[in-house]
């Protein structure tokens, strides 16, 4: 389904045309012009959901959870002609997922994915850091996620094994003459 009427619904389409942002050549330009815009709109309440809330409420808030914060994104994406649709999951805090009988009361969170030609790819807008896609929180890193298709198809497959793994640390730090 789409998930109570939160997907495929316009989300700041005057803003999207007034940027141009379809007009980006990339897909990636265009995915982290939009996230950019969005994060300035909408902050993450630190609660992770299935369950998106309004757009226009979290729009009109500044505040919402991360599945509200992905639909609006999913939403966008798709208006300049990015291919995007969820994806849902169980984050490791939760457990691991029991594949012999899932459920939705299983699922714990939905993220983005979207397909650039031939690849698909996966970020959280309500996470998101520095531009960074396919590098998802150790939490999410999961072997069980599913893409959700706009006509209720989709698969399960391992999310881990799809993006990078890799880990950006900074270190801030000062060395005196004797090291």
């Amino acid at each position: 389904d789409d998930f109570g009427g939160r997907l495929y619904k316009e989300v700041l389409k005057k803003e999207l045309e007034t940027a141009g942002i379809a007009n980006l050549p990339t897909a990636e330009e265009k995915v982290n012009t939009i996230v950019k815009l969005l994060n300035s709109r909408v902050r993450w309440n630190k609660k992770f959901s299935i369950r998106g809330e309004s757009a226009s409420k979290a729009l009109k808030d500044g505040i919402g959870n991360n599945a509200t914060i992905n639909f609006m994104l999913i939403n966008m994406l798709n208006e300049v002609g990015v291919k995007a649709f969820p994806v849902v999951l169980r984050t490791r805090d939760d457990g691991f997922l029991l594949m012999t009988t899932p459920t939705v009361e299983q699922l714990s969170t939905v993220i983005v994915g979207y397909t650039d030609g031939d690849t698909k790819h996966f970020l959280d807008a309500s996470m998101l850091q520095d531009g960074y896609i396919d590098v998802l929180p150790d939490i999410m890193l999961v072997n069980q996620a599913r893409e959700v298709q706009k006509d209720g198809s989709g698969s399960w497959f391992d999310l881990q094994s799809a993006i990078s793994t890799s880990q950006r640390q900074s270190i801030i730090a000062t060395l005196s003459e004797t090291g």
